[in-house]
C-alpha cells in the first residue's frame, strides 16, 4: 500500500509522516530532493526550457525512489508525482510558464514503464499561510526557496491539491491547530477504510489532464 503525501511546503508532512510512522509499520520514503543525483542550486526559472530541465531532474528521483518501495508493505511517500504537477500547474498560473502538456506527456510515458509510484491514497496535507511563513522564518536553516512562499504560488498549488482531492477522493488534512500524533490517529482510521473506487492509471492521466488544461 503506498499512501502519498502533498501539499505547500512547511504544512507538516514530514511531521505527520513521523507521528503515523509510530502507530503503523511503514517504509518511508523522502522527498525526491534526497534522491537527486546532483544539487539544484537554484529553482528560479526563467523559462520553459529551464522549468523542464528542473522537472526532469526530479522525475528521474522519482524513477530512482520507485526501486525503493516495499510492495509488499505500507509505503508513505513525502510527496508524490502530484507535488510535480501542482508546481506546473502554478508555474503557468503565476508566471505565465507553460509545461504543462509536455508534463501530461512526460508522466503518461513514466507511468507506462513503472517509473512513477501510483499512490493507492492521496492525503492533502494544508495549513493557513501566514503559518507557513511563521515556520519558514524559524526555520531560516532549511533555505527554502522564495518561490515556494510566494502568496501567489501558495494559492495555486492549494487549488491544484483541492481540485485534485475533489477529483479522486482524497483526504484532507488541515494541520493548523491540532498535533500531528492526533492528526496521525484519526488518519490511520481513515487510511484503513479508504475506498479508491476503482481508480487506475488512466484515471489519474485523464484527471490530470483536467485539472491542468483547465
Amino acid at each position: 500500500m503506498i499512501i502519498a503525501f502533498d501539499g505547500n511546503v512547511f504544512v507538516g508532512k514530514t511531521s505527520l509522516i513521523e507521528a503515523l510512522s509510530l502507530l503503523c509499520v511503514a517504509t518511508k520514503l523522502d522527498e525526491h530532493g534526497h534522491f537527486l543525483k546532483s544539487d539544484i542550486s537554484s529553482h528560479l526559472v526563467t523559462s520553459k526550457e529551464v522549468a523542464i530541465s528542473l522537472q526532469l531532474k526530479y522525475l528521474e528521483a522519482e524513477k530512482d525512489r520507485c526501486a525503493t518501495l516495499d510492495m509488499d508493505g505500507m509505503n508513505f511517500l513525502d510527496r508524490s508525482f502530484i507535488s510535480m504537477a501542482a508546481h506546473a500547474f502554478a508555474l503557468y498560473q503565476v508566471h505565465g510558464i507553460d509545461i504543462r502538456m509536455w508534463f501530461l506527456q512526460e508522466i503518461q510515458e513514466r507511468v507506462k514503464s513503472e517509473w512513477v509510484a501510483i499512490p493507492d491514497v492521496f492525503c492533502y496535507i494544508k495549513c493557513s499561510h501566514g503559518l507557513i511563513r511563521k515556520r519558514i522564518s524559524e526555520n531560516r536553516s532549511r533555505n527554502t526557496d522564495p518561490l515556494y512562499y510566494v502568496e501567489e504560488y501558495l494559492c495555486a498549488i492549494d487549488d491544484f491539491n483541492s481540485k485534485w482531492s475533489t477529483k479522486i477522493n482524497g483526504i484532507i488534512v488541515d494541520t493548523e491547530t491540532t498535533v500531528p500524533i492526533r492528526l496521525a490517529e484519526t488518519l490511520k482510521r481513515q487510511i484503513f477504510v479508504f475506498n479508491r473506487d476503482g481508480l487506475n492509471t488512466q484515471h489519474i492521466c485523464d484527471h490530470l489532464r483536467d485539472i491542468l488544461m483547465q
